[in-house]
């Protein structure tokens, strides 16, 4: 160690230099930002000019990187973008430790829904979504949008959570009947976690564990960080 330091600097040993050689070699360790000025640049002009949310600059944007890098960018005040600018003013970030359940990992892939539902040839194929309260703590609404039809449904949710979403799903199976509720597309949001967990107890008229294996069986997971896939949905609840 003492060797190493003494032959740090070429020439006669010097502290300070020696030290000022240290921190500059430092500094190049680790993995180095994609953050250049070209991408900050066309960041803050998507969500601040278009009002893009992070999710939809990540998945449109040519350069690799995922919407959290952009959360995490604004946290480390790398970018000149506060919450306020965030077209949900920054509620899903503020209330991340909020228990909402673990990550949706099952189900299918977009890319293994029918082409009948990709085209709307039929009745029952819905898109689902969560609308947080900017105002009051805790409340949210259940969003659910048939492709062919463009009907539009809108619930009021007893919470926030995975089995608030769920008892939504379900209420909605039962009312339309296993016919009239043929799949659901949903993003991975911690929301939707809980589709599969029989953990109602309340009687429905169709049995909970079949109305479960219904959902299960046509239940689609939009690609992380990918909203176009979803913009129906996403589109109609920016309009209201």
């Amino acid at each position: 160690m003492v060797f190493n330091e003494i032959h740090r600097i070429k020439g006669t040993y010097h502290a300070k230099k020696a030290h000022e050689d240290y921190l500059e070699k430092v500094s190049h360790r680790g993995r180095k930002s994609i953050l250049t000025s070209d991408i900050k640049d066309d960041i803050e002009s998507k969500i601040k000019d278009s009002h893009w949310a992070p999710e939809t600059v990540a998945a449109m944007s040519k350069s690799k990187f995922c919407f959290k890098s952009i959360y995490n960018w604004i946290d480390n005040n790398l970018l000149d973008i506060q919450l306020e600018n965030l077209p949900d003013k920054g509620i899903r970030r503020r209330r991340a430790a909020e228990t909402r359940g673990k990550d949706t990992q099952q189900g299918k892939y977009i890319e293994d829904r029918p082409e009948d539902d990709n085209k709307r040839l039929g009745f029952g194929h819905f898109e689902g979504d969560i609308v947080l309260s900017g105002k009051t703590k805790g409340q949210a609404l259940g969003t659910f949008l048939e492709r062919m039809s463009r009907l539009y449904i809108v619930t009021r949710l007893s919470g926030r959570n995975s089995a608030a979403m769920t008892e939504a799903i379900l209420d909605l199976a039962e009312k339309l009947g296993t016919k009239g509720m043929k799949s659901i597309t949903v993003d991975h949001g911690k929301e939707f976690s809980g589709y599969k967990q029989p953990t109602l107890t309340r009687h429905m008229n169709v049995e909970l564990t079949r109305i479960v294996t219904v959902l299960y069986a046509a239940l689609y997971l939009r690609d992380v960080g990918r909203p176009i896939e979803e913009a129906s949905d996403e589109e109609l609840m920016r309009i209201n």
